[in-house]
């Protein structure tokens, strides 16, 4: 065990020790330093953690994370949060490695000890060190990623154990704290919730609890035990689906059709076996294309091969059952990220790949344990094109970590990677205008707005740069526009009114820009801090004296 955690923290330590001099990227200003909500261990902000949907996630265990992140190490320096990213991921690796163990142990074939270890230390090395996971890991924000990760896997350890224990009580004991660390799970984030469906594969192979020789009331049992997992896994996934609602991320049948959505789950589901053996030109958001169809090249690709697949490893499930249960297994886990409830404009995600490809991992261990087993006089062979594929994995990984250093380099590499990504384009807007670069950022939000004219981001940064550069009338155009499209997802946006009141002011609207500060004064979009408060009495002051000096 020793050893097993000793390697992992030294293969992470190894290929992610870029993310210790990272800053905080993209979601991480809104959700960590910017927010004061989770902080401390009140009544209040306990409150707040346990009953938030902010951010568009139930995840009160993650808030709970950041607490303490927060008490040890501050949010002015983001080290202790991407440490304890680290620290997750490595604590992840030992678990994957043993749960792997138990399933190639009970998989039988009269392997040795020590070939089960074998497979393991792939499955779980592999895990660890592949470029696929630094979404999940440099990104702070993803923090809900590891720790459900971590607690899915414990869950599903507990239970392999609980089927291979030897008396009842062990059994039953097992049993609860499996269910017990699924909770915890599915309050880090709802991504293992189809996890009861993954249980019943593992019942039907490696454990065969549904042979021939198995009654109906056994079969039964192995069925109805599951609803202690359907119970928390049904709450939970409705609470996802109310957290993305009230964040407007959930996208209408009109905006997203339905034909879209079956083609991008083709895509997704061929997408992330790719890219596990082919991890190049990874960028942080794989943006839909506005003029995306279902039966795009791509899309009718991915649906011819993963429904080939599919009907080939059933045809031969009984010749090959590992590979149909690690199939099937991924199908299930990655259903919920498919886009079939299509949230955000992403077709596919990184991320989403730390727990579904879980199986294909372990697929890989058992395969190269097989190998190692039945080919004894390559072993030597083997173990060094291992070696050498875990040096290239380890050398993309870094360099992978280092994209997510800082927003510009982020964004930066998105555009060279993938050029027409709109929210890259407007997430370079926003920081050149914070960089006083506002050519560049005007640049950059036109181009956003080229490819997507709905991106409100690129309209905000439009505005503020142009309203920087004196350019009031397409200011206020920019950020009545802005506001428009927040008003359509029933959200508000203060900074917007309060620039739209500066725009019209820079066009000598002093009448108009008076009123609208004296309106955000009377009826706030929502309560007001004393510091936007200041600002917008500051800002009706200047407004009123110029249009007194004006008159």
């Amino acid at each position: 065990m020793l050893v097993v955690a000793a390697a992992s923290v030294a293969l992470v330590g190894i290929a992610f020790h870029a993310a210790l001099s990272g800053s905080f990227v993209w979601d991480d200003l809104q959700i960590i330093y910017w927010n004061e909500a989770y902080r401390g261990f009140s009544a209040n902000s306990l409150h707040w953690m346990f009953t938030t949907t902010y951010g568009g996630h139930y995840q009160p265990l993650t808030w709970l994370s950041y607490s303490v992140d927060d008490r040890l190490w501050g949010v002015d320096d983001a080290f202790g949060f991407h440490l304890t990213n680290l620290a997750l991921h490595a604590t992840t690796g030992v678990i994957v490695f043993h749960l792997s163990w138990q399933l190639l142990a009970s998989a039988g074939h009269h392997d040795t000890v020590p070939a089960h270890w074998v497979g393991a230390f792939v499955a779980g090395t592999f895990f660890l060190i592949h470029p696929l996971r630094v979404e999940s890991v440099a990104w702070a924000t993803e923090r809900r990623d590891l720790l459900s990760a971590l607690f899915l896997t414990i869950s599903v350890l507990f239970y392999v154990r609980r089927l291979t224990a030897d008396d009842l009580a062990t059994r039953r004991r097992y049993l609860a704290a499996s269910v017990a660390v699924y909770v915890l799970s599915l309050l880090s984030k709802a991504t293992g919730m189809t996890l009861p469906v993954v249980l019943l594969i593992l019942d039907t192979y490696p454990f065969r609890r549904f042979t021939g020789s198995c009654q109906i009331p056994e079969r039964r049992n192995v069925i109805f035990e599951k609803v202690w997992y359907v119970v928390p896994a049904t709450l939970t996934a409705w609470l996802a689906a109310t957290a993305q609602s009230q964040a407007g991320a959930m996208w209408t049948l009109s905006e997203h059709p339905l034909s879209l959505r079956i083609g991008q789950a083709f895509y997704g589901l061929a997408f992330y076996p790719f890219k596990t053996l082919w991890p190049t030109n990874l960028v942080p958001l794989y943006e839909q294309s506005p003029d995306a169809t279902m039966i795009n090249s791509a899309n009718v690709i991915a649906a011819v091969v993963v429904l080939g697949l599919s009907v080939l490893l059933w045809t031969h499930r009984k010749r090959l059952p590992a590979l149909l249960a690690a199939w099937a297994a991924y199908l299930v886990l990655v259903s919920p990220m498919l886009g079939l409830a299509q949230s955000g404009p992403q077709v596919v995600a990184d991320r989403y790949s730390y727990v579904s490809c879980l199986p294909l991992t372990m697929l890989l261990g058992a395969g190269f344990q097989r190998i190692w087993i039945s080919r004894r006089n390559i072993r030597p062979m083997l173990v060094i094109s291992s070696l050498a594929i875990g040096v290239v994995l380890v050398e993309m990984t870094q360099a992978q970590t280092k994209v997510w250093r800082d927003p510009l380099t982020l964004w930066t590499t998105t555009l060279e990677r993938a050029p027409d990504t709109p929210s890259a384009h407007a997430a370079l807007g926003a920081i050149h205008y914070n960089r006083g670069d506002y050519e560049r950022s005007r640049e950059h939000s036109l181009a956003a707005l080229k490819i997507l004219p709905g991106n409100r981001s690129a309209h905000v940064a439009l505005a503020k740069a142009s309203l920087a550069l004196a350019d009031g009338t397409t200011a206020e155009h920019a950020f009545r526009t802005a506001l428009d499209i927040t008003a359509a997802l029933k959200q508000t946006d203060l900074d917007s009114m309060m620039g739209l009141a500066e725009s019209l002011a820079q066009q000598s609207q002093w009448d108009e820009a008076e009123a609208l500060d004296r309106s955000l004064l009377a009826n706030p979009p929502r309560a007001l801090t004393a510091a936007e408060q200041v600002a917008i009495e500051a800002a009706l002051h200047r407004h009123t004296n110029k249009q007194l000096a004006a008159d």
